[in-house]
């Protein structure tokens, strides 16, 4: 934003059907050119002194040239520094009142006292912070100056320094399987950005994940923790499960609120529930408790538990984050009514009906492949019988059933399992 309007850059060329050359401004309505636009990409913007400064690998803007900067005052766009850059701007920072520039080539300029980073001094620009390295991004937290870069030992790494006066010093973070990155404060925390799809959170001494599979461009602070962020994440990866968000997306970093679902309330001895846990922004920790239950505890998303004694049973769920932890216990979440026929179970065997009762259709699921299934009613007699092709699922239409008790038997390769159905029309 400069002057009440927001400008977009990147190496676009068009908005819609009009040609819009790698910088674009918002009237309100539309993204509108700015003036003939770049001949090259333009990575970076920002304000420094009431002026908006613009860098990128082009070397003409709006007809002037110019050497991968350009600078506008709100009335006529110019030329930076008197001598030439001669490398592509990545990007910008502020730093101790001064305006830097970033590439991951060394600057032309001030031979032999090349730098990948590069200071505006009055009229030309200066050399300084000088780094041994590719530099992927500078940033300025807590008056402290970070850089991001990329080592190489078994695979591409990125690793962070800090400026410490006089020296860059190791801040100890290297992940494997990236080659580039980007710091940013969240939460008056520094923040990093891995091409690796996670994003991290640094303590102080330690780093520790603060999204999976989400790569943050940028980001506006809506208060109470809220956060519109954009960049490349299809979808956010708590650890756990997944929620599509198509590159941008409103995050809530705090602590969890506990709560679950569960398939089924109600079922018969022997017969299972999955419970899960809702969908979080953040990567968290959950611990389940069933009483009664087969397992009692688990540490699963979405644990399946059996209950094989007829009774009520309450469930229990902790979730945990970076940002705290919540706890629920719903009494008598389950009941198990009696309704085995006496029949010996395979407990390796597992063999869901859901729901149970039911009236239109009902759904049964194994662990497995299931190659025939058959109804009756309490006299014997056949309802029906099918074959299911090794199938380990079926949805069957029941509702021209009348209502009444009926008993279900599967069969696979190795056992036959059988289930009573209760069939209700209301």
């Amino acid at each position: 934003m400069f002057q009440d309007t927001l400008y977009a850059c990147g190496s676009f060329t068009k908005s819609g059907q009009d040609s819009v050359k790698r910088m674009a401004k918002w009237n309100g309505n539309s993204w509108m050119p700015v003036g003939s636009g770049a001949s090259g990409a333009v990575y970076d913007m920002i304000v420094f002194n009431n002026v908006l400064y613009a860098g990128g690998s082009f070397t003409s803007f709006n007809g002037i040239l110019s050497d991968r900067c350009i600078k506008y005052n709100g009335t006529t766009w110019s030329t930076v520094g008197s001598n030439d850059l001669g490398a592509t701007v990545y990007g910008f920072e502020l730093f101790n009142g001064d305006l830097l520039a970033y590439s991951n080539y060394n600057f032309a300029f001030g031979w032999p006292n090349s730098s990948q980073i590069a200071q505006l001094a009055g009229s030309s620009w200066l050399a300084v912070y000088e780094f041994s390295g590719d530099v992927n991004s500078i940033y300025a937290h807590n008056n402290e100056l970070y850089l991001t870069t990329t080592g190489f030992a078994t695979q591409w790494s990125d690793l962070i320094y800090k400026f410490d006066g006089s020296i860059w010093v190791d801040q100890g973070f290297e992940n494997d399987g990236g080659s580039g990155s980007k710091l940013f404060t969240m939460q008056n925390k520094l923040c990093l950005t891995a091409y690796n799809d996670r994003t991290y959170e640094y303590s102080g001494n330690t780093w520790k994940t603060l999204f999976e599979y989400i790569q943050v461009s940028d980001f506006v602070d809506l208060g109470n923790s809220q956060y519109i962020i954009g960049g490349f994440f299809p979808y956010i990866f708590d650890g756990f499960t997944y929620q599509y968000l198509y590159n941008i997306g409103t995050i809530t970093l705090g602590a969890p609120v506990a709560s679950f679902n569960q398939s089924n309330d109600t079922i018969c001895d022997h017969q299972y529930i999955q419970f899960q846990m809702p969908t979080a922004n953040v990567p968290v920790n959950v611990e389940w408790e069933f009483p009664g239950g087969i397992p009692v505890y688990s540490n699963l998303v979405a644990p399946v538990v059996k209950y094989n004694i007829p009774g009520s049973y309450d469930v229990k769920i902790k979730i945990t984050n970076n940002y705290g932890s919540d706890s629920l216990t719903t009494s008598q979440a389950v009941t198990v009514f009696n309704c085995s026929l006496g029949i010996p179970e395979n407990d390796a065997i597992m063999l869901s009906v859901f729901p149970n009762p039911a009236h239109d259709y009902m759904h049964f699921y194994s662990n497995v492949p299931l190659t025939q299934y058959t109804l009756t009613d309490l006299s014997g007699k056949m309802i029906l019988n099918e074959m299911v092709a090794k199938r380990s699922e079926a949805k069957v239409d029941i509702s021209w059933l009348e209502a009444g008790i009926y008993l279900l038997q599967v069969v696979s390769e190795n056992t036959t399992l059988t289930r009573k159905i209760v069939v209700t029309h209301f």
